[in-house]
């Protein structure tokens, strides 16, 4: 059961959902990385509030500028209402439009969950928002808006999901080859992973071996080990199984008894791996944890 997608999955669907119904602020790239670049954009023409595009439909020369309280003020400061720091001016993207840009961790000062979880909640205004009060009938900004944000969780050579997982659970791994550092694996059309369970410190079920340490195992010979290819994405492959069901019937390192289901308490080891290939030393000491759940 994918008990550990739940909460990712709610975080996406509030997240688009906010995105459906509130086309007036937005962020791309989306899925957002939190300590990558990334670009607010404010559609003023979309605000329920028109007062500040009114205002520059009599005013066009007036610039615009971010006022952002969420998920944390920015760490230089928004200046204050009546005159905004000279760093949160927007750029004009289009007659309506205006965008800022910002690398979320850098920006705020916050980590990734904190940015995930809070969002951002901005709006957009004069440099003094008080400009224009009297003629227009309240101060030069847009409303209060909010823009949930779809995280990217893992865009790096290995990316695993769930990143809390039971044994139970389907878990995906997505290489990304193109990121591989090791020479000996660069532009790989056959991908596969060694795989061993864990129950204790001592008791090893690696899939596809006899469980015999004096005989050679190659885990690029296994076919169920193969990674497969992702359609699209050239030297990208992906690789999904349920732990507990993969590794029944593997004979142990000990006594070559099989697997049949025991908690793995000390997770698996891992690797990439090609046919026929062998590390110079010890191979990558990859590990994969699984949360153990009464």
């Amino acid at each position: 059961m994918i008990r550990s997608m739940s909460l990712f999955g709610l975080l996406i669907a509030g997240a688009m959902n906010t995105l459906c119904w509130s086309q007036a602020a937005y962020v791309l790239p989306s899925p957002t990385a939190a300590d990558s670049e990334c670009t607010l954009y404010i559609d003023l023409s979309q605000c329920q509030d028109q007062r500040l595009s009114e205002m520059l439909d009599a005013y066009p020369d007036e610039d615009v500028y971010l006022w952002i309280w969420n998920p944390s003020a920015p760490l230089q400061g928004n200046g204050d209402w009546g005159d905004s720091d000279d760093h949160q001016k927007m750029d004009k993207v289009s007659e309506k439009l205006y965008s800022y840009s910002f690398v979320p961790t850098e920006y705020f000062g916050v980590d990734g969950p904190t940015f995930f979880t809070r969002g951002i909640s901005c709006l957009a205004k004069f440099d003094n928002g008080y400009a224009y009060e009297e003629e227009f009938g309240g101060e030069a900004k847009t409303e209060d808006l909010s823009v949930g944000i779809v995280p990217q969780l893992c865009n790096g050579r290995m990316c695993i999901f769930p990143e809390i997982r039971e044994g139970d659970d389907f878990i995906t791994f997505t290489y990304d080859n193109n990121q591989e550092e090791n020479p000996d694996l660069d532009n790989l059309s056959e991908v596969y992973l060694h795989l061993t369970a864990r129950t204790d410190a001592f008791t090893l079920y690696t899939y596809g071996d006899d469980g015999i340490a004096s005989t050679p195992f190659d885990a690029g010979s296994v076919p169920e080990l193969r990674m497969k290819p992702v359609d699209g994405e050239p030297g990208v492959f992906t690789f999904t199984f349920v732990p507990e069901s993969f590794f029944l019937g593997t004979p142990s390192n000990i006594d070559q008894t099989p697997y049949t289901g025991e908690p793995l308490e000390n997770g698996i080891r891992w690797y990439v791996t090609k046919p026929g290939y062998t590390f110079v030393g010890p191979p990558p000491a990859n590990s994969l944890g699984i949360l153990i759940c009464d």
